[in-house]
């Protein structure tokens, strides 16, 4: 994280805005060690200055997840029937994340280890829905960097909506999912902080566990 608090970015901003109170802390306490390090003048090695300059006003995404509640949200018809037992209520939902590093790194180990979680879900369909979201990226970088792993994953892309037991979403809206969910699911990301941040159980995937 060193890397994030002294760099051409928050050296030259008027302001840097930072997720938390805590973090702003630590930005301010790292800056000024860094800055003195370096022999840079005046401001920079400023408290005073530093405390106007880095601001722990919170992040847009994490404010509006935390903000949103399940109620708010106008949750597609298909889903429903997903996610909702017979006697109404809701079922666990698991969010399901795959990203285009992990394929890229392990290809059709990957394929596999998916294949595996939706055997597993597809077995608890009663109790758990899984929600799954894939990177946006996915499709546009693996058809072109690797040919025939997207054909394979397409196939079991296009199993998975065509049985039609968990939820797939390709949309742009994350919070959506973040706040449907009860629990994270997948691979190492930047949404894993967003879900901790909200209060969700997560647990990060391991290709070589079956």
């Amino acid at each position: 994280m060193k890397h994030f608090y002294f760099t051409p970015g928050t050296i030259y901003a008027d302001q840097v805005v930072v997720q938390s109170e805590n973090m702003r802390q630590i930005y301010i306490n790292e800056y000024l060690k860094a800055a003195k390090e370096m022999g840079l003048p005046g401001e920079h090695v400023d408290r005073k200055f530093l405390e106007k300059k880095f601001l722990g006003t919170g992040s847009p995404k994490l404010d509006k997840v935390q903000n949103t509640k399940k109620e708010d949200l106008e949750i597609p018809v298909e889903w429903l029937k997903i996610i909702e037992k017979p006697d109404g209520s809701l079922k666990k939902i698991v969010f399901y994340n795959t990203s285009v590093s992990a394929l890229l790194q392990h290809s059709e180990k990957m394929l596999k280890k998916m294949e595996s979680v939706f055997g597993i879900f597809k077995e608890k369909k009663d109790e758990v829905a899984l929600f799954w979201r894939p990177h946006p990226l996915i499709q546009a970088t693996i058809e072109s960097m690797r040919p025939q792993l997207w054909e394979a994953y397409q196939k079991i892309r296009d199993r998975y909506i065509e049985e039609g037991w968990g939820i797939y979403d390709d949309s742009a809206e994350l919070d959506r999912a973040v706040v449907l969910s009860d629990a994270y699911y997948g691979d190492p990301s930047s949404v894993v902080q967003l879900c901790r941040e909200k209060g969700m159980l997560v647990m990060v995937q391991n290709v070589n566990c079956s």
